[in-house]
């Protein structure tokens, strides 16, 4: 068997480098700039290149339930890696959709979700500001108008005249019998005349023979009934009265408001929810017209002893016709990249806020808030996985 050559006892030294060989010097003369603030940041991601192909193949995934788990030691730069790829490929995805809650007329305990076009969503609530203000100036208008005091004048009128014919036929019908009809703090009421037309008093009623009396009597009776006949139609009239009132009113006011509500459908007839959110709007408006009409009452009403100011009144009452804008995106330019450095349930899925009202919390669809998942969908949102395992009911 051939042997080993023996190793050298002792193995010769490394080259000597000279000072001048050990480091490297360059002329700034020869930089472009004047500091390293001025250079734009570095685009590449070195010495990850397992990672930045997988974060690619991550991000090309469209399908729904898909995640990207990024491991490593703490220090080794994943976040700020992770967040430089996910904005150049941000950057060229397009802006996602903008969403709103409105009042929903049918059921008011559940407020309509609509998807507006990207970054428009509070273009539609300022639109609605300016609607609701632009109503109350058209039917205040419309029912200070000299034509509909006219009309209202003509319905109460032809009313007072029916009602006027009736007690009119029915005090010729019973004066005809020997009767006269009387106004009482109960009512009307009927009794027999006396030879001068007026009426006559209990004690000669009582001095009358009994056939006299009973005449009387079955008289009266008789013409009772006819007054019930006659008082059930007189609240007919006063039906058809408020009937006909509010059949104008609900003339005038859609008069006043339909071509306001078209105009806007108009604008955004891009967006079919938007259509059938302002049909109901219109319809509501008309039959809460009064709503939109100026009062002379401008006085605090007292409440459980604490005046509510009529603006006060008037805001709540408009709450319904405002627009709650969850998600904006009018100031991205790309997809959205939400970092949430405290990912608690409600952080994430957003949450309903309530307000003090009379000792009692109430809410309404425009105190619903946006959670990450939210203002992130669309794009990316980032999360600590430790932070997000150990929040309850966030993971879940």
């Amino acid at each position: 068997m051939p042997k080993r050559p023996a190793k050298p006892l002792n193995p010769p030294f490394p080259e000597e480098l000279s000072s001048e060989q050990t480091y490297r010097t360059c002329d700034p003369a020869g930089f472009a700039f004047a500091t390293t603030a001025e250079l734009p940041p570095l685009t590449e991601i070195i010495g990850q290149e397992r990672a930045v192909g997988a974060v690619d193949f991550g991000v090309s995934i469209k399908s729904h339930g898909y995640n990207i788990y990024a491991l490593g030691a703490p220090g080794t730069g994943k976040t700020r890696t992770i967040t430089e790829f996910l904005n150049r490929e941000a950057a060229t995805l397009p802006v996602p959709a903008d969403y709103i809650y409105v009042y929903n007329f049918d059921a008011p305990h559940r407020p309509n979700a609509i998807k507006m076009p990207p970054g428009k969503a509070c273009d539609f609530r300022t639109d609605m500001e300016r609607l609701v203000e632009a109503l109350q100036a058209a039917i205040s208008q419309a029912f200070e108008s000299e034509e509909y005091e006219n009309q209202k004048r003509e319905i109460q009128q032809k009313v007072s005249e029916q009602q006027e014919a009736r007690f009119k036929a029915l005090k010729e019908v019973a004066e005809s019998r020997g009767f006269t009809i009387m106004r009482t703090p109960a009512g009307l009421a009927f009794a027999p005349r006396t030879s001068d037309g007026q009426p006559m008093p209990r004690e000669l009623y009582n001095e009358l023979p009994k056939e006299r009396q009973e005449a009387i009597d079955k008289g009266l009776e008789q013409l009772n009934g006819e007054l019930q006949d006659v008082m059930r139609l007189v609240r007919q009239d006063e039906r058809q009265g408020r009937e006909a009132q509010r059949s104008l009113d609900r003339e005038v006011s859609t008069f006043a408001a339909e071509h306001l509500v078209e105009d806007l459908a108009a604008k955004w007839v891009g967006v079919d929810e938007l259509g059938e959110y302002l049909k109901a709007v219109l319809k509501d408006v008309v039959e809460n017209a009064n709503d939109f009409r100026k009062s002379d009452e401008d006085q605090p009403v007292m409440f459980m002893g604490m005046p509510i100011p009529a603006g006060g009144r008037n805001e709540a009452t408009f709450r319904r016709y405002r627009v709650n804008v969850l998600v904006d995106n009018s100031s991205l330019e790309g997809a959205p990249i939400v970092n949430e450095s405290n990912p608690t349930f409600q952080n994430l899925v957003g949450r309903v806020e309530h307000m003090a009202q009379f000792g009692a919390l109430v809410t309404d669809f425009n105190m619903i808030k946006p959670g990450a998942l939210h203002t992130a969908n669309g794009g990316f949102l980032v999360v600590e996985a430790r932070d997000i395992l150990s929040k309850p009911f966030a993971w879940d």
